[in-house]
């Protein structure tokens, strides 16, 4: 599996936030991504990539909250996608690397909003 990283601090409009998602969801919707990657060949072993998720980190629970909502408009029928995953800094422990691999992501789905996912799910 392959990832994005949105690190945001709160900053960025919810309307540039909304932008950049959009773009993600149609990037990957369209293959796009697939046909870009296999020009590219940024695969190790030279492959397109298929698939991938948008990992994004943010600064409490309530941006968190506010970002999924937001997502959520960015996809066919305001829905979702389980390509879009969520976690805050409240739930990562520095001193502790492993809190990366525990239930700590939500992701920007309809009917998975409440439960917490890791990243092996």
């Amino acid at each position: 599996m392959f990832f994005m990283l949105e690190a945001d601090r709160g900053t960025m409009t919810a309307n540039r936030f909304l932008q950049k998602m959009v773009a993600y969801y149609y990037f990957l919707a369209q293959d796009q991504f697939y046909n870009w990657s296999l020009e590219k060949r940024i695969h190790p072993e030279g492959k397109a990539i298929k698939k991938f998720r948008v990992i994004t980190y943010t600064v409490t629970p309530q941006w968190q909250r506010t970002l999924i909502n937001i997502t959520l408009q960015a996809t066919s029928g305001n829905r979702g996608s389980r390509m879009f995953w969520f976690t805050n800094q409240s739930l990562i422990n520095p001193e502790n690397p492993e809190t990366i691999i525990k239930q700590i992501f939500s992701i920007a789905q309809e009917d998975k909003l409440i439960q917490l996912y890791t990243l092996l799910e």
